[in-house]
C-alpha cells in the first residue's frame, strides 16, 4: 500500500520532506547509498534484489526535490516490519532523527505495531543513534532464529 501524502518533516532553519515510493527509482550508485556500499560487500547484489522486488521505501528530498536520505522497509508480518536499511548523505546527519521518526510514525500510522533491524557489532555509534530514536537492543534469547543473523538485533515498538 502506498502512500498518497507527503509528510514534511519540520526543522528549524531548512524544509524536509519524505515522500513514500518503490526502490526501482534509486539506482545503487546514488550518493546516498554511499556508506552502505562501503559497509557491505555484497550490497549492489542486494540492492538489485531490492529494486526488482521494488519493496517500498521512504525519501528525504530537500527544496530542490535532491534525496537527502532513504529508509528501506520489508514487511515481514501482518503488524511489523523490517527496517532494511536507513542511510542519509554525508552533509544531512542532522536530520536523522527526525526522518526515522517520521517514518516510524507513518508505519504506526498503517498499523504496524513493531519496527526492527539490525546493526553490524562494529558500528556503535550507529547502534547509540537507534537508541536515542527509541529502538532497543533485544537479549539474544529472545531473537527468532528465522531473523537476521547480524547482532545487536533493534526493535521499536510503536504507542498504538
Amino acid at each position: 500500500m502506498y502512500l498518497d501524502h507527503i509528510i514534511e518533516v519540520n526543522l528549524p532553519t531548512i524544509g524536509r520532506w519524505i515522500s513514500r515510493s518503490g526502490a526501482e527509482e534509486m539506482h545503487v550508485e546514488h550518493p546516498v547509498l554511499a556508506q552502505p556500499r562501503k559497509l557491505y560487500p555484497e550490497f549492489d547484489v542486494w540492492w538489485e534484489k531490492v529494486r526488482e522486488e521494488n519493496r517500498t521505501c521512504y525519501v528525504l528530498k530537500d527544496y530542490d526535490q535532491q534525496v537527502r536520505g532513504i529508509a528501506v522497509i520489508d514487511p515481514r508480518a501482518s503488524n511489523e516490519v523490517k527496517l532494511c536499511t536507513f542511510c542519509l548523505t554525508v552533509d544531512e546527519r542532522g536530520t536523522g532523527l527526525h526522518f526515522l521518526r517520521a517514518v516510524c510514525a507513518s508505519l504506526a500510522a498503517e498499523g504496524f505495531k513493531r519496527v526492527y533491524g539490525t546493526v553490524l557489532p562494529d558500528q556503535t555509534s550507529v547502534l547509540d543513534f537507534f537508541k536515542r530514536a527509541g529502538f532497543h537492543a533485544l537479549p539474544p534469547d529472545v531473537i527468532s532464529k528465522s531473523l537476521d543473523t547480524h547482532a545487536p538485533f533493534l526493535s521499536y515498538a510503536s504507542s498504538q
